[in-house]
């Protein structure tokens, strides 16, 4: 074995890293990431949350619950999706699983299942000393900011026809996203938000580590009376919620338990510490 310096890209930009490691087979095998991608803070502050999972008063479905957070504390997120080049040394370290997609190292990994997700949060955590995990729902939606969409109904009634609430709903999905986008796009190509985070209305939806719900309201709309958790399945976040079974790396293929299938599954991380 031969001891080289590698170089890589980080955060989707064009960087340099240092990345001690053997090479051995033609593979970069990183002993320890010593750069941070780029982080923005999310600062504290009050916000509305748009609860996730399916909600119904007695047997017809209705808006989830829209919860009023009170001085949510700040977080740091990453500005970028986790990209292909940096994916790629958790693959040849043995970590994470190769998976299928355009090769390209200045595009985001797609094709990414919760288990991926995970599996290279950990193994990330490892190499940079400092804790990562997938953002929970409610944090997605405070750093999409600006470019959150909250897609509600209001008082619509469906007692007479239960379909009026899904037709709609998928209705609502299909016009947001006018047709499915398969084509990958350069990190950062659609810009950033108000708080400075890059590609939240890109065609990659987010892996959260929220589980689906299915929850009983009172008829107040707000007293949740029972509430069943299903955390096989997850919430991912983009230009809508959609729901998607844990180990599905392509949710067009099926997969996609509640909402219209996403076009990728790709994850940004949250650092605690």
């Amino acid at each position: 074995m031969k001891r080289v310096a590698g170089l890589t890209v980080f955060g989707g930009v064009v960087g340099v890293v240092a990345v001690v490691g053997y090479l051995n087979a033609d593979r970069l095998f990183p002993a320890e990431i010593t750069d941070l991608p780029q982080t923005v803070e999310i600062p504290a502050g009050d916000f509305d949350f748009r609860m996730t999972g399916q909600f119904r008063i007695g047997n017809h479905i209705v808006d989830a619950p829209l919860e009023k957070i009170k001085s949510a504390p700040a977080f740091l997120v990453m500005k970028y999706h986790v990209s292909q080049a940096e994916y790629d040394l958790c693959v040849a370290d043995g970590v994470c699983d190769k998976t299928v997609v355009k090769p390209d190292k200045n595009l985001p990994q797609a094709a990414i299942s919760f288990y991926d997700a995970r599996a290279y949060a950990e193994w990330f955590s490892k190499k940079t000393k400092r804790k990562w995990r997938l953002p929970s729902a409610l944090e997605w939606q405070r750093y999409a900011g600006d470019q959150f969409v909250d897609l509600s109904f209001g008082d619509l009634d469906d007692k007479d026809n239960p379909a009026k609430r899904w037709l709609a709903e998928y209705a609502q999905q299909t016009a947001l996203r006018t047709e499915p986008d398969l084509n990958l796009r350069p990190i950062g190509a659609k810009g950033v938000n108000n708080f400075g985070v890059a590609d939240i209305a890109s065609n990659i939806w987010e892996w959260t580590d929220t589980c689906y719900y299915n929850v009983a309201l009172d008829k107040d709309g707000q007293t949740v009376l029972e509430r069943f958790e299903n955390c096989a399945v997850r919430a991912v976040e983009g230009k809508h919620t959609a729901f998607i079974i844990e180990f599905v790396r392509d949710a067009n293929v099926g997969g996609c338990a509640v909402g219209v299938p996403p076009d990728f599954l790709g994850f940004r991380l949250v650092l605690e510490s």
